[in-house]
């Protein structure tokens, strides 16, 4: 297995990987990710990621193919409240599944890290769905630690109809 940056030409691949991880997140929540539509529907989002300053994206290949990629992003978090941080922001790490378990997801995390160290960012961060309990664990086990959770609550159109009752009680 060998880690490289991406290049223009492995985009096919590296929308055919997110697809694989949009699905799965698309099953599980219809109402935020979107079905999975023509095979190049996200090519030039990923093209931008591409020629983002302060970005990389980092692709493991085996034998010539594509297996996993994972999309890094520096941010720079200068709140008056918090100490000054420098943060690698892992967007997207997704390995097919067929290369599962077998060391991938590892070593771009590792090669994240890495990226991260050279570019002087003091920690790496992410965000893992609820019902990912397989990359939970993944991410466990590298030594990420929960730091917050993010909570979220689908709004209908139309407010619910109340009664005067409920605003002027007694």
């Amino acid at each position: 297995m060998k880690i490289r940056p991406a290049a223009a030409s492995d985009l096919p691949a590296i929308c055919r990987l997110a697809d694989e991880i949009n699905l799965q997140h698309h099953l599980a929540l219809p109402h935020t990710f979107a079905a999975n539509g023509a095979a190049d529907r996200d090519s030039a989002f990923w093209a931008g990621q591409l020629n983002t300053p302060n970005a990389a994206l980092l692709l493991a290949e085996t034998d010539g193919e594509v297996t996993a990629f994972v999309a890094l992003t520096l941010l720079d978090l200068t709140l008056p409240f918090l100490l000054p941080r420098r943060i690698c922001r892992v967007a997207t790490l997704v390995v097919t599944a067929e290369w599962r378990g077998q060391g991938h997801g590892s070593a771009l995390l590792n090669a994240a890290e890495d990226w991260a160290r050279r570019h002087s960012a003091d920690e790496i961060r992410l965000e893992v769905k609820d019902f990912n309990q397989a990359a939970l664990n993944f991410y466990l086990r590298r030594g990420l630690e929960p730091q917050s959770r993010i909570l979220g609550k689908r709004l209908d159109l139309a407010p619910a109809p109340h009664s005067d009752q409920d605003e002027h009680k007694g």
